[in-house]
């Protein structure tokens, strides 16, 4: 996004990203309140949801993940990643 992080939008592109195990529900509030995620409330940055991904080592998991609540504007405004690994995109400054 041009505000200088990550939306993950719905699809199926791959999209590098970490697991965090194990998650308490601590945690899930800290991540939660990272991400701008308040279920229920209507203003939410990024909405929670369980998600079945795919590991590096081809391993089916269900993890939670935050999705950005405005898809339009990330498809508007946001630069889409084609290997999907924001990290590297940023470190290459190709975000300029």
């Amino acid at each position: 996004m041009p505000e200088g992080y990550p939306a993950l939008i719905e699809g199926n592109a791959t999209v590098i990203g970490e697991i965090i195990e194990p998650v308490d529900r601590q945690l899930l509030k800290s991540l939660d309140w990272l991400e701008g995620y308040d279920q229920g409330s209507g203003n939410d940055l990024y909405v929670r949801r369980k998600k079945s991904i795919l590991t590096d080592d081809g391993e089916e998991v269900v993890c939670w993940v935050y999705i950005y609540n405005d898809e339009k504007h990330a498809k508007e405004s946001g630069i889409f990643i084609p290997d999907g690994d924001w990290r590297k995109f940023m470190e290459k400054g190709e975000n300029e």
